[in-house]
């Protein structure tokens, strides 16, 4: 008679564990919805359909969100914070540039000349930084308000908008809690699959606000070497990775609308008498693609560093 060790005892519950949290978590969201009303399975399926592309359009499109990140007290306050440091910092630079420029034997007229103008140009530069970084920010945006206006979501999905919830499991007849049942079981795992992936958008395309944020924050210090290098400078390659930033937003809705299209492609393959085994796998292949989606857009940084060439 075998006997199970304490390591073997631990995994068996540990999974225990997480199937209760699981049934806890669908009981949760779906008994209260099921004594509402038989409005649910439609629900259920309306989320089935809408994949991340709702969440993502709806996050990205906010401008309120945006403007609130990226315009906001706290990045105001660090840039004001923080641009007296990179003055600072531009004439530490300068004056380091111009020691080594008079060890290399340089005329010294010539070397104070190019280290006043250095300054003075980054100096510039910083004290007018909100103007520039202001211009980066609305281009960011105008490319993604253009391509977002020639991908309408709402164009893109309709065939999947007007799939019904008959042309999946079949229409009603008899007992409708038999229906009701059958139409739950049926879609219970990728709905919950979809919250889930719902969760992840909102977390990404947060998070893309957010850097956009942090980067423009910080740019100030950034920036205060621009002048030694010309475009090939760290505060130049600061600001292309900024923009990259900015056209991540483009970059996800991009793939966002890519997911959608397979995603009607597969809904085409939908009819009524189609074997349940068939419409089962035809939905968790539709919940493969969002989660496909959700994976491309945590590369989205990849792509734009790839585009901005940094």
């Amino acid at each position: 008679m075998c006997t199970l060790d304490i390591e073997q005892k631990k995994k068996i519950i540990k999974n225990i564990s997480n199937i209760l949290m699981i049934f806890t978590f669908v009981a949760i969201v779906l008994i209260p919805s099921a004594f509402a009303g038989d409005g649910l399975p439609e629900a259920m399926f309306d989320t089935i359909k809408s994949g991340v592309i709702t969440t993502v359009r709806d996050n990205l499109s906010n401008t309120e969100i945006f403007n609130t990140v990226t315009a906001g007290n706290t990045v105001s306050k660090v840039i004001t914070a923080i641009k007296g440091l990179a003055g600072l910092l531009i004439i530490i630079i300068a004056t380091t540039r111009l020691i080594e420029n008079i060890d290399k034997g340089n005329e010294v007229v010539e070397a104070v000349l190019k280290t006043f103008v250095e300054i003075g140009v980054a100096g510039i530069f910083v004290i007018n930084l909100d103007t520039f970084v202001g211009y980066l920010t609305e281009l960011g945006q105008a490319i993604f308000n253009d391509i977002s206006a020639a991908l309408p979501p709402e164009a893109v999905a309709d065939k999947l908008a007007d799939s019904s919830l008959e042309d999946v499991v079949g229409e009603k007849s008899g007992l409708g809690i038999v229906w009701w049942l059958k139409a739950v079981t049926t879609l219970l795992l990728p709905y919950v699959a979809c919250i889930v992936l719902e969760v992840m958008a909102s977390f990404v395309s947060y998070s893309i606000i957010l850097e956009i944020g942090i980067r423009k924050a910080f740019t100030p210090i950034a920036v205060v070497d621009i002048y030694g290098e010309g475009l090939r400078s760290p505060g130049a390659r600061y600001l292309k990775k900024y923009l990259g930033a900015l056209l991540k937003l483009s970059v996800t809705f991009a793939i966002c609308m890519l997911g959608v299209e397979v995603t009607n492609k597969l809904f085409n393959d939908f009819t009524i008498g189609t074997s349940l085994s068939d419409i089962i796998s035809g939905i968790f292949k539709i919940v493969a693609v969002n989660a496909t989606v959700i994976g491309l857009m945590f590369k989205a940084g990849e792509y734009t560093n790839d585009i901005m060439g940094v």
